[in-house]
């Protein structure tokens, strides 16, 4: 039992670090002890706000303003996709048009429009002043460099204290808590700023 409880933690612990990765490595701002990520690294003529009336002709003319705004800077679009959150993918997969046919059925097979794309919840849904927007990525990824030393630096302690998501430090002492400190040594690059273009404001749900 106790070491069915180890793995499960042990599991638990790596998903914590793998989500807290994909949220630096895609919207991270930057710093001395962390890299930015895509949203940081586009060009700031590559961040396009959404059309805020949602209609089939509005969602497809965003779409193509990202597929654009790479195209006319040359990128070369050898390995070009979207990132987007779950439920854009929903309500694309059942957008129809006036006729009542999908506007994009190829969603089924991992595609909007052409290209292929990655759903992720690290991508936040509740953006906003109301809290109903989200961002979609679309970039070249050959054009994105990760770098990863494969180093992981551990630190556990029971007496250290942390800020809580209210804004409340708590102490693992006076709480009966394990603290669990993980270092990774990952950076983000890309060869070409104009290789990452985003939606902002998208109001699609």
């Amino acid at each position: 039992h106790a070491c069915q409880e180890w793995t499960r933690g042990k599991n638990e612990g790596a998903r914590g670090v793998a989500w807290a990765e994909d949220q630096q490595l895609r919207k991270g701002q930057g710093s001395d002890m962390a890299p930015a990520g895509l949203r940081y690294l586009a060009n700031a003529s590559n961040v396009i706000a959404a059309n805020a009336t949602v209609n089939v002709q509005n969602v497809r003319n965003d779409l193509g303003k990202l597929r654009l705004a790479l195209t006319k800077n040359n990128v070369p679009m050898t390995r070009p996709g979207y990132i987007i959150n779950p439920t854009l993918v929903e309500f694309l997969s059942q957008l129809q048009t006036a006729t009542g046919a999908l506007a994009f059925p190829e969603i089924a097979d991992g595609r909007i429009g052409a290209f292929p794309y990655a759903s992720t919840t690290s991508v936040p849904d509740n953006l906003g002043v109301n809290g109903n927007q989200s961002e979609l990525y679309f970039a070249d990824f050959s054009q994105i460099m990760v770098g990863d030393a494969l180093r992981t630096t551990m630190a556990v302690s029971t007496q250290a204290s942390y800020v809580d998501n209210e804004g409340v430090t708590r102490s693992a002492f006076q709480n009966d808590e394990t603290l669990v400190r993980v270092i990774e040594a990952v950076d983000l690059a890309t060869r070409y700023d104009l290789a990452i273009a985003v939606l902002t404001g998208v109001a699609w749900f």
